[in-house]
């Protein structure tokens, strides 16, 4: 019953949780479709690569998720209730962790949209 729009073109270097200014536009298209949905709860879920420690993977998804939230609150016209965070560390990978493209595959956000009931 939820929508989930998987970030993997946000490209995280490794290690880091700032948004790169190049995946903005992609930020924008993604707050505008929470804005028209007007959705009863928006989860945002990082995810890591497989370098590093699970403690270390864990607080950087945590961090990856928490950047891309504040960026959607930072809109005024967006509620900031609406929003939690989640992070994953590397236990959700989308591709192989043993080459370059697949971790950076791995570094992303997961958007999940709870619909409102009146949809």
């Amino acid at each position: 019953d939820n929508l989930v729009v998987r970030l993997k073109k946000i490209n995280f270097a490794s290690g880091r949780a700032d948004l790169p200014s190049a995946s903005m536009p992609l930020l924008t298209k993604v707050k505008s479709v929470i804005k028209e949905l007007g959705p009863a709860a928006v989860v945002v879920q990082g995810h890591t690569d497989g370098v590093g420690t699970a403690k270390v993977n864990q607080a950087l998804s945590e961090k990856r998720a928490e950047s891309v939230a504040k960026y959607f609150e930072s809109d005024e016209s967006l509620s900031e209730e609406k929003f939690d965070t989640a992070g994953f560390g590397y236990t959700k990978p989308l591709a192989s962790n043993k080459t370059k493209e697949g971790r950076a595959q791995n570094r992303r956000v997961d958007i999940v949209i709870t619909p409102s009931h009146n949809l």
